[in-house]
C-alpha cells in the first residue's frame, strides 16, 4: 500500500503541475474519479478510464474559463468527424487516441460555452473575483487511502467546481451518478 513518505507540502506543490498531477505522480493518489467504479464496478477500480469527446471538450471548457493560456496544449484538428483519413492518419502519425483530440468545431462550441458563462455577470463575478485561488490541489488520508484532489475555484466564501453536461435538465440526476457533492 503506497504511503506518504514526503511532506504534504512538497506533495501539494508537486500537484499543482498538471503534468505531475494527471501523470504518473499524482495516479499514486486516488481521486473523485476513482469513487464511482470503486462504489458500482469494483473489479473495474484503479482500471484506467476510457477517453470521450465529452471528457476532452468539458477539459477544454475548463481551461478555456480558467486557464485560457494553457490551451494552447491541447490537440486540435480541422476535420469533419473522427471517421476521416485526414483524423485517423493525424491519430495515428501522432500515436494518440480519437479522444486525445478535439476537431475545429468542437473547440468552436466550447468557445460558445465559455462566452455564455462568461456573459452572466452574477458567475463572472464569483468566478473571477481577484482574491480567488484557481486550481488549488490539496491531499487527505481516509480510510487508510490517500486521494487526491482540486478545487477549480476558491473564493473567501465558497469553493466552486465548474462542470458541462450534456442535457441541462439531467445534470441534478446525473450529480449523483457521478458522486458530485
Amino acid at each position: 500500500m503506497f504511503s506518504l513518505e514526503e511532506p504534504i507540502n512538497k506533495v501539494i506543490d508537486k500537484l499543482k503541475d498538471d503534468k505531475n498531477y494527471y501523470g504518473d505522480y499524482g495516479k499514486q493518489y486516488l481521486s473523485n474519479s476513482n469513487i464511482r467504479s470503486l462504489i458500482n464496478s469494483p473489479n473495474e477500480f484503479k482500471k484506467p478510464t476510457k477517453p470521450a469527446k465529452e471528457l476532452i471538450m468539458g477539459s477544454y471548457f475548463h481551461t478555456a474559463m480558467l486557464e485560457p493560456d494553457k490551451l494552447s496544449e491541447y490537440k486540435i484538428i480541422e476535420s469533419s468527424t473522427r471517421s476521416t483519413k485526414v483524423f485517423k492518419d493525424y491519430i495515428k502519425e501522432n500515436n494518440l487516441d480519437a479522444y486525445d483530440v478535439l476537431l475545429t468545431k468542437e473547440t468552436e462550441q466550447v468557445m460558445t460555452w465559455v462566452d455564455k458563462m462568461s456573459s452572466n455577470i452574477e458567475m463572472y463575478e464569483y468566478i473571477y473575483d481577484s482574491n480567488n485561488k484557481f486550481e488549488v490541489p490539496g491531499v487527505a488520508q481516509i480510510m487508510g487511502n490517500w486521494w487526491k484532489g482540486k478545487a477549480d475555484i476558491i473564493t473567501e466564501d465558497y469553493v466552486i467546481d465548474l462542470k458541462t453536461t450534456t442535457k441541462i435538465h439531467d445534470f441534478k440526476w446525473k450529480c449523483n451518478n457521478f458522486y458530485y457533492n
